[in-house]
């Protein structure tokens, strides 16, 4: 009875939901650009579907081993593309996307791939199973899968090129996955793999059957399963899998003690001592003695997805303790990577913890670098808006990851600082590892909620905290658009840029802006483009439609103001592009990035040449060519502004050593209490680069009497902090 409703009623309802899987997942917000996420998702469907169809589908007296199979190609697995073909184009045609060939390229390589995967499967199960074959495949699925994430676990990379289960990218949220060679290689090898199982399934069949069977053919399968063992064998030169023994030839041991190893290539001398007083720093603040810690920092980006499987994205494996970073990346997420790693001594070994909330609040409380705001400024700003989520929710890993990861990541951060703060570092090991919060604080978590609802309520903000704060407000991954469908249009769209096709990258922010991606900001990248091509008024329209938006974020508003200066100065307006900088130097005071763009512009503006300087400075960066530009106006000696400039371009080239040549023949007398602030603390960061202690504290210190915001105050005392950890490294 059971095997009867197994193999009807059963499967009638898998047929049903394996034809609507598809249009079901095109009104899904993550899955409805048909991408990755959307092709990953059907072809384990399409696995588990055809495999278990096939195991349960009542033999027939005249059906042969090929017979069955061809039988069940024409009836099911060619209608049901079919079908998924047209799901998929008219979800392309109505949501207008533009790289067919991306959605049908992975459709082709993962469900497609997929179906034949489940197809053999099930057959092979029929045949060889008598009883239950349905479970074997259950079984042989299970297994795979248990494999799949012990691979993922004590190998290398954290992608995962699976025979069974397509392609895992590993946990990269918003990347770029490209349809690369590797990955059709591979789904080509998996074909192929399961073309050899049936027919060595049929020459098994034969020979029970006593049915003439060739030789040669015998031989000819024993040489092609002789093939994939030798492919799989050597997974590592088609770029599968990376082990640890080729991961560390291509990244030398650069330094070594008991406490911690680090791996690099061509990473300067700097980041090593940086990245092990980082370490040694984030140990002192949690009071522990822990393992020893691997840190694999690579050249870039390229190089580490290759390797990684993860470009931009800087991760911890925490139970392998590793920590696995970009060199351009180091500075900024070492000490929030390297505390996953080190809590793990007082944590699980495994998994660290169980809450997301102490999993990242406590890295984002170790590092408390958030920008334009500290954690708590960025709390108490929400928490005066009524839109602090519940901290119960976000110990929880349904509640932490249904809010956006900023809102998440910040808020447990200063949650888990203040609990830090006013209690002993040992209660927060116990909580982090299991232990409830009632027992170790002797308090229930909603009575520390209270209280450290009370402590924000202590912050003094002001009316731009909390526009700030604002931006926090985002939808959580779960609610947005495919991120990797994105992040594919966005690179597409910086190849365009640079390659000054103007008119594909306007077609590419529409259908950017289509998304609801950050459409304030990709509509002034549309106003950016305009401006290029010298349609100064179809830039300013845009520029218009941007400042006009209630969404706008503070910071947002300032560029778009900063943008329209640049083009009513474009058009000879010189007065009211001038009469715009000194407005957004009054506005954005306490803004850094904004205020420095709109001085340097208003300095070029109000030189006596009328605009020539400024006009060749737009020319310049416009070709990317501001070094030269700087170069033929190297000479400027009287000119604070512009000294301060050119050092900010040496210090972003690594030309410390001319720094300090350049101050010593420039000296310079800067009034501008911000452009000071910047300028000693620039110094003091190339100081410290070149092992000048002394100098780099000297320079810290004059940077903090104009410091006025905390995230300023905080920074500096962090750089202070910093020196005495790296001046012990090199002693």
């Amino acid at each position: 009875m059971f095997s009867f409703w197994l193999s009807n009623k059963l499967r009638g309802s898998m047929l049903i939901l394996r034809i609507v899987a598809p249009a079901m997942m095109a009104f899904i917000p993550l899955t409805s650009d048909l991408d990755y996420e959307f092709a990953e998702t059907l072809n384990i469907i399409n696995v588990i579907f055809f495999a278990v169809w096939m195991s349960t589908e009542r033999a027939h007296s005249n059906t042969s081993y090929h017979s069955g199979v061809l039988r069940t190609v024409n009836r099911l697995l060619l209608p049901i593309i079919f079908f998924d073909f047209v799901i998929i184009s008219i979800a392309m045609i109505a949501g207008h996307h533009l790289h067919w060939y991306r959605t049908f390229g992975l459709y082709f390589l993962l469900p497609f791939v997929g179906s034949w995967i489940g197809l053999t499967l099930g057959y092979v199960c029929r045949f060889f199973i008598q009883r239950r074959p349905w479970l074997g495949v259950a079984i042989i699925l299970l297994f795979t899968l248990i494999l799949n994430l012990i691979w993922l676990l004590f190998t290398a990379p954290i992608f995962v090129y699976s025979i069974w289960w397509g392609y895992f990218a590993g946990p990269i949220y918003d990347e770029w996955i490209p349809l690369t060679d590797t990955l059709v290689f591979h789904r080509l090898f998996s074909l192929g793999f399961a073309f050899a199982i049936f027919i060595s399934g049929d020459l098994i069949t034969r020979k029970l059957n006593n049915t003439i069977t060739y030789k040669k053919f015998i031989s000819l399968m024993a040489a092609v399963w002789l093939v994939i063992t030798g492919l799989f064998y050597w997974r590592d030169n088609w770029g599968w899998d990376t082990s640890y023994a080729t991961l560390e030839q291509k990244l030398n041991v650069v330094y070594d003690d008991e406490r911690l190893t680090i791996y690099s290539d061509t990473t300067s001398k700097f980041v090593t001592r940086y990245v092990s007083a980082r370490i040694k720093q984030v140990t002192d603040w949690l009071n522990i003695n822990p393992a020893k810690v691997k840190i694999f920092i690579y050249p870039d980006a390229q190089t580490k997805k290759i390797l990684m499987g993860a470009g931009g994205t800087n991760f911890a494996k925490v139970w392998r303790n590793e920590v696995h970073v970009n060199s351009d990346d180091a500075e900024f997420t070492i000490k929030h990577e390297a505390v996953h790693v080190l809590a793990s001594s007082f944590g699980h070994p495994l998994y660290s913890t169980t809450k997301p909330g102490m999993l990242e609040g406590l890295a984002v409380a170790a590092a408390w670098d958030e920008s334009q705001l500290t954690p708590h400024e960025w709390s108490a700003a929400l928490y005066k808006l009524n839109k602090l989520p519940d901290i119960t929710a976000l110990m929880e890993p349904m509640g932490f990851w249904s809010s956006s990861s900023g809102l998440a990541y910040t808020v447990s951060g200063s949650f888990v600082r203040f609990l830090v703060d006013q209690y002993p570092i040992q209660n927060i090991h116990r909580v982090y590892a299991s232990e409830d919060f009632k027992d170790v604080y002797e308090l229930p978590l909603d009575t520390l909620q209270e209280r450290w609802k009370f402590f924000l309520n202590t912050i003094e903000l002001d009316s731009l905290d909390l526009r700030i704060a604002t931006t926090l407000l985002q939808p959580s991954i779960f609610r947005r658009r495919c991120p990797h469908y994105v992040a594919d249009l966005q690179k597409e769209y910086y190849t365009s840029i640079e390659m000054k096709e103007w008119d594909n990258a306007l077609k590419l922010t529409e259908q950017i802006i289509s998304t609801g991606t950050s459409p304030e900001r990709w509509v002034l990248s549309r106003a950016r483009i305009h401006f290029k091509q010298k349609k100064y008024d179809a830039a300013l329209s845009k520029v218009e439609e941007v400042l006009n938006k209630s969404t706008l974020s503070y910071t947002m508003r300032g560029w778009a103001l900063l943008l329209k200066a640049d083009i009513v100065f474009c058009q000879g307006q010189n007065q009211k592009s001038m009469d715009l900088t000194h407005e957004i130097m009054t506005l954005y005071d306490q803004t850094t990035s904004v205020y420095e763009a709109a001085l340097w512009s208003d300095h070029l503006m109000r030189h006596p040449d009328n605009g020539t300087l400024y006009a060749s400075w737009l020319d310049a960066v416009d070709q990317n060519k501001a070094g030269e530009w700087y170069s033929v106006h190297y000479d400027k000696k009287d000119d604070a502004i512009f000294s301060y400039k050119l050092i900010s371009y040496l210090y972003q080239t690594s030309q410390y050593d001319s720094i300090f040549s350049y101050i010593k023949t420039h000296p310079m007398a800067i009034t501008d209490s911000s452009v000071y602030l910047k300028y000693n603390q620039l110094l003091g960061d190339a100081a410290q680069r070149i092992e000048l202690w002394s100098e780099a504290e000297q320079y810290y210190r004059a940077a903090q009497q104009y410091a006025k915001r905390t995230t300023e105050k905080v920074q500096l005392n962090d750089r202070l902090e910093l020196i005495h950890y790296l001046k012990n490294k090199i002693e």
